[in-house]
């Protein structure tokens, strides 16, 4: 199966590469790896032009804007990023009959619940930042372009990356106890 990752140089984007050149249901020449500049969120054209040259079965969509303190300082580019670009790679999936999965994130909800429980998929969203609304926009956009279609969509919400090469935890302290 010709598989095509977006946002391949990002961090989830080389892990599902990486995961994927060993998956046995994928093509021989592994998975297609897309990235700036070929595959730029930017650009209202590179879903479409990517799509036609490689002519993926399945879409992996890792690519996005995931700098919260950048998407409240810049929402309009958020929605650009994280909605439109998920709108315009939705529709050249369809048009190509290819499946999307779409990587979204748990900050499409506010956090606030307090029953115990942990949110489910058929919960309300309610985002509290513009980079859960960005993000939610581009579930919902996604839905519309598919609904009725034969290719499948799959969202998938994510609550924290974390892995090489980042610097997610604090380096753990030295302690010298002396008698």
């Amino acid at each position: 199966m010709r598989v095509a990752v977006t946002g391949a140089g990002g961090r989830l984007g080389r892990a599902l590469v990486a995961a994927l050149e060993d998956a046995p249901f994928t093509d021989p020449l592994g998975p297609l790896a897309w990235s700036r500049p070929a595959y730029d969120l930017d650009d209202p054209e590179a879903a479409a032009r990517c799509i036609r040259q490689s002519a993926p079965e399945v879409v992996v969509h890792a690519a996005a804007w995931t700098d919260v303190d950048g998407c409240a300082r810049e929402p309009e580019r958020a929605m650009r990023r994280n909605a439109l670009a998920v709108a315009e790679l939705a529709e050249a999936c369809v048009r190509a009959g290819a499946d999307l999965v779409l990587v979204s994130t748990n900050e499409v909800f506010d956090g606030r619940r307090t029953d115990g429980r942990g949110y489910a998929p058929g919960d309300r969203p309610t985002p509290a930042n513009p980079y859960g609304a960005s993000k939610l926009a581009g579930e919902t956009a996604a839905q519309a372009v598919f609904l009725g279609r034969a290719p499948q969509l799959a969202i998938v919400r994510t609550a924290w990356l974390y892995g090489p090469p980042g610097n997610d935890f604090p380096a753990p302290l030295m302690f010298h106890i002396s008698n």
